[in-house]
């Protein structure tokens, strides 16, 4: 039996296998991103080639009863395709819960990590040098913890396999992994677009049965259902990826809404099941901006605003350019932690320096209202502060809840010259994980504080709410530069 790895699962397959400095590889991936299956090639070569004898390793998912039924069921399935029967090379112990190879006395446990009854920590009885755990997400910080802290059998060869769907910034595994740098870990990401393989088609078939299919101003073909995109030619034969994933299953997500795309097909960091999301509703691809916006396009092309929440742990800033049809822009964000009013202020004057060539002094600041209250200590209110300290004068307005919030999904909805009137940066994480669902409401219709998303939506709406106070969100003119003007002299 022959396996034919996508080129994406033999990065993750020569990672695993060839990468000695790498302790843990972080496989994230959408619906149908081959995860699981690449997992199993994995667990058949550490079960069968002698280079790896002895070893111990644990497969592990939040449910045992799903993962008899995912990598325990496919790991027996292509046992039978490559003629290793049971009980003559290998013994299944369901009662305790393992798989040993009778030949090379490797063996595969399979254990679940639920945190119902903690019964994560039936990993104390193991030590494992290879461990394997399908659904990262699904499981808790302490559970993987305790196993992170089982990979310890001597053995020449030490890996960990981590899978999981995209999670937002706020999960455990985003903290420890991404934003933390977990220490000797690989993170490879990979979407549903990446479950394909190069094939040859004969001319006359593809001629005759190929059906044109476009999405997005890509081009494909299907045949029976089959998906193919055309890279080229050689001689009688069209070259084609072939993708693994039925074509009626592609046309289903890509018609779900973009917050659900966007991590489920895609791939990408976020949440994709937000259903009390503010603006998941008026969220669309088309608020996505594509563009991109140098120190110099700033400061001659587009007026700077900031937007600051003075939070009490977690203070926040938001900058939006104007672009000269009153079109907005969120382009970057800074969230602070554990740190003071003046100090935050400092590193947004930094970052306004270092990443945008700008003084504080060049930007139209807005910040929440209660920053005019005295402080309790000496009287001074942190607005003066600020101004004192910086010479930042920071607009304060009074910004109702429900009507800002109102304003912005009528910004995102809007349409000037083809475009959206408000648009969000990639630059911008949070911001646009929040407009994609994180920025949530309760039951009433008013936005969740949650600690984190909200700071930076509080910064959004005092800085959005105010430019639109001058009336720029509708009635829109262009700005022509001094030098494109034209005299006539007589």
């Amino acid at each position: 039996m022959s396996i034919v790895l996508t080129d994406k699962q033999a990065e993750i397959y020569n990672t695993f296998f060839n990468e000695p400095d790498t302790r843990w590889i972080l496989s994230v991936g959408g619906k149908g991103s081959a995860k699981t299956t690449v997992s199993v090639i994995i667990l058949l070569t550490l079960f069968f080639d002698e280079r790896f004898k002895n070893s111990q390793i644990l497969i592990a998912r939040e449910s045992l009863r799903d993962l008899k039924n995912t990598l325990v069921a496919e790991f027996k399935k292509k046992c039978a395709e490559i003629g290793a029967k049971e009980d003559e090379v290998f013994i299944v112990k369901d009662d305790l819960q393992y798989i040993e190879n009778l030949i090379t006395k490797t063996k595969i446990f399979y254990l679940s990590l639920s945190d119902r009854n903690q019964q994560y920590r039936s990993v104390l009885s193991y030590e494992f040098n290879v461990v394997i755990i399908d659904e990262l997400d699904r499981i808790s910080e302490e559970a993987f913890d305790e196993v992170s802290q089982r990979m310890r059998l001597p053995h020449k060869f030490n890996k960990g396999l981590l899978n999981l769907n995209p999670v937002p910034e706020t999960h455990w595994v985003y903290r420890k992994f991404v934003k933390n740098e977990f220490p000797q870990t690989k993170v490879i990401k990979s979407s549903s677009y990446d479950n394909y393989i190069k094939v040859k088609i004969p001319v006359h078939v593809f001629t005759t049965k190929a059906k044109p299919y476009v999405y997005e101003d890509k081009e494909y073909y299907v045949i029976d259902n089959t998906r193919y995109e055309v890279i080229g030619r050689d001689g009688d034969y069209i070259l084609a990826k072939k993708y693994n994933l039925a074509h009626s299953f592609y046309v289903e997500m890509e018609h779900r809404n973009y917050a659900f795309k966007r991590v489920m097909l895609y791939g990408e960091w976020g949440s994709a099941y937000v259903d009390d999301g503010l603006y998941t509703s008026s969220f669309t691809e088309d608020n996505v901006f594509k563009g991109v916006i140098t120190p110099k396009d700033l400061q001659y092309f587009y007026k700077p605003y900031a937007g600051l929440d003075f939070g009490f742990r977690r203070p926040a800033f938001v900058l939006l350019a104007e672009d000269e049809w009153g079109r907005l822009i969120v382009i970057d964000e800074l969230l602070g932690e554990n740190v003071s009013t003046l100090q935050f202020i400092d590193l947004v004057r930094r970052r306004l320096r270092e990443k945008w060539k700008l003084e504080a002094l060049q930007v139209e600041w807005y910040g929440d209202i209660a920053g005019r209250q005295a402080s309790q200590s000496d009287g001074v209110s942190i607005i003066n502060r600020i101004r004192q300290e910086y010479n930042i004068d920071v607009i304060t307005n009074k910004v109702p809840i429900m009507d800002s919030v109102g304003l912005i999904r009528e910004l995102l909805e809007k349409d000037i010259r083809n475009q959206k009137a408000l648009q969000v940066s990639p630059d911008a994480p949070i911001s646009m994980a929040g407009f994609l669902g994180e920025f949530k409401m309760d039951d009433f219709g008013k936005p969740i504080k949650d600690g984190y998303y909200d700071h930076i939506h509080d910064a959004l709406r005092y800085a959005i709410w105010g430019v639109a106070r001058q009336s720029k969100y509708d009635k829109f003119k262009v700005v022509v530069p001094e030098y494109w003007q034209i005299y006539i002299l007589d």
